[in-house]
């Protein structure tokens, strides 16, 4: 709803440069290409703050992102035009917040797809931009029949979020099904004392050659912590993918903490170093949330 209001007087900026007065067919796209912007600024916050890891989650976060300025933005247009029909603002209202929640959604998970497939990020970010652009000005295009711009959303938004759905359900059981398994093996090989002999203890023991010794210990136990906190949230992750209640881990807080300690000291070149023992992407940082 914050966005609303910059968007309110960005608007207004643009549309009145001298410039762009002089270009009508501009105006139309001004709104699309400003709202769209910072709206999706949100989502780049949220994948920042590794609270987004799967597509459907990009696809529920911008939903809501869109929705609610959807909801600010009607509210300020119903304060402008109050003898507007109840069926009008119904059309209004029903059409705008799906719009809007759909073009952030479709941005969302466009740029999840990329992040979780390793692909090129820049270019998905545009593409996902442009998209929500084009659907967000075609949507205004057809303003002129408010019932046939809310028709035209209701048809596709939900059909694009049921394949989503679909989607993410099958990425959802292939990831868990194929990185637990490797993440249990490994942790096991840890507590029995023979990580020395997998490819993973053979590979640290490489990076004796370029980190001082206090570093390989404190990357040793960053190890053991981070897969030990992964099996854990990967299983409250199958547990409430079947609505059973999660375990509960006392001490979450301070192996968090530890971590994030271990991390710092190790450093970013260290953390480059074990990447691909933990292989650590967007969805791996995620689900240690889900033990908060």
């Amino acid at each position: 709803m914050c966005c609303v209001i910059i968007a309110y007087f960005l608007n207004r900026w643009l549309i009145y440069l001298d410039i762009i007065r002089q270009m009508e067919f501009t105006f139309g796209l001004i709104p699309p290409l400003t709202e769209e912007m910072l709206k999706i600024s949100i989502i780049l916050f949220l994948l920042i703050k590794n609270r987004i890891g799967f597509m459907i989650d990009g696809a529920i976060y911008g939903f809501a992102v869109g929705t609610g300025f959807a909801l600010l933005e009607n509210t300020y247009y119903l304060s402008q035009l109050a003898e507007g029909s109840t069926m009008l603002w119904l059309v209004r209202g029903f059409g705008t917040a799906i719009m809007h929640g759909g073009t952030t959604a479709i941005f969302s998970v466009i740029l999840m797809s990329a992040i979780n497939r390793n692909r090129n990020i820049r270019m998905y970010l545009i593409t996902g931009y442009l998209i929500a652009v084009l659907v967000h000005y075609f949507y205004n295009w057809l303003s002129f029949s408010g019932q046939l711009a809310t028709l035209s959303v209701i048809i596709t938004i939900p059909a694009f979020m049921t394949i989503i759905f679909i989607l993410n359900e099958k990425s959802l059981r292939k990831w868990v099904d194929l990185e637990m398994d490797k993440e249990v093996e490994l942790l096991l090989m840890i507590r029995r004392g023979n990580f020395s002999d997998t490819k993973a203890g053979q590979y640290v023991i490489t990076l004796k050659k370029h980190f001082q010794p206090l570093i390989i210990v404190d990357i040793l136990s960053y190890i053991y912590i981070y897969l030990e906190l992964a099996t854990k949230a990967k299983a409250n992750l199958i547990l409430r993918e079947n609505d059973m209640p999660v375990n509960k881990i006392p001490d979450i807080d301070e192996q968090l903490k530890e971590l994030s300690i271990l991390k710092k000291n190790i450093g970013k070149t260290g953390m480059i170093a074990i990447r691909p023992i933990l292989r650590m992407n967007n969805k791996d940082l995620w689900n240690l949330t889900m033990l908060k």
